[in-house]
């Protein structure tokens, strides 16, 4: 069986000394990838890179990185 939704090539991350521990990011997260500590920490298995939580983010503090080659989305 297929899966419903595909990871994309991104993964979160927190630059920590731009992020506040303000929680938006967490309460945007449908996969329940992030959590608050001092900082907003991602659960990289979690995230599907899907850039929810770096659109919600006043500090600029979350980004998206490349993890997986072009390749990973077929055309």
């Amino acid at each position: 069986m297929e899966a419903l939704l595909e990871k994309s090539r991104y993964v979160a991350y927190v630059d920590e000394d731009l992020c506040i521990a303000c929680g938006t990011c967490e309460e945007r997260c449908h996969f329940n990838a992030i959590t608050i500590d001092e900082t907003a920490k991602v659960d990289e298995d979690k995230c599907f890179g899907c850039g929810v939580c770096v659109v919600g983010c006043e500090q600029g503090a979350i980004r998206l990185k490349a993890v997986r080659p072009p390749e990973h989305i077929p055309p």
